[in-house]
């Protein structure tokens, strides 16, 4: 059984529609905008899917059942890291911290972004069928039984005995 709160968005989401699972076409959907799933709707009763969602997600549904899958076993996936530039949390990208006392005020430089207001965050990817995804949404296939999987554009489509729905890849990995 799966734990259907790990796939919503957690509460920092600003996207407060992703951070509690819906219903689309009688199917409980829970997502946090990187990693999708569908599984049965058992009795409860939950608000429908957003418009924008509901089409978009009906889109992929419809690629995912005209597709051919295929059992992979996620242990032999190739891994690596990816760097991401983000803005620095100290400075809040700014490259320097304003101080001020009773008597003056101090501008120094950022000693965690050396002035730059960037700082590189590294994470981990799996590679599937060719495409990069990370570490991150990718844990939470392996806690799914019988997993099929079919690369779709720029997404990783898959069906299991818990439900079906898609993982998004990374769009540019740089090597850490």
């Amino acid at each position: 059984m799966i734990n259907i709160h790990n796939w919503t968005a957690n509460e920092d989401d600003p996207r407060d529609y992703l951070r509690k699972p819906f219903e689309l076409e009688g199917r409980l959907v829970a997502t946090n905008g990187s990693a999708i799933i569908s599984t049965e709707l058992k009795g409860a009763k939950l608000p429908n899917a957003q418009e924008h969602i509901a089409k978009t997600l009906k889109k992929y549904f419809k690629q995912l059942q005209n597709s051919e899958l295929t059992k992979v076993d996620l242990h032999q996936c190739e891994t690596g890291e990816f760097a991401l530039e983000r803005d620095c949390k100290e400075c809040d990208g700014e490259g320097e911290l304003t101080f001020e006392n009773a008597f003056n005020d101090y501008e120094v430089e950022c000693k965690s972004c050396r002035g730059d207001g960037k700082n590189l965050e590294t994470n981990k990817y799996v590679v599937i069928c060719g495409l990069h995804f990370s570490l991150e949404f990718v844990d939470l296939l392996y806690y799914l039984n019988n997993l099929k999987v079919v690369a779709l554009e720029d997404k990783l489509g898959f069906e299991a005995d818990e439900g079906s729905g898609f993982v998004m890849s990374i769009r540019k990995v740089t090597e850490a």
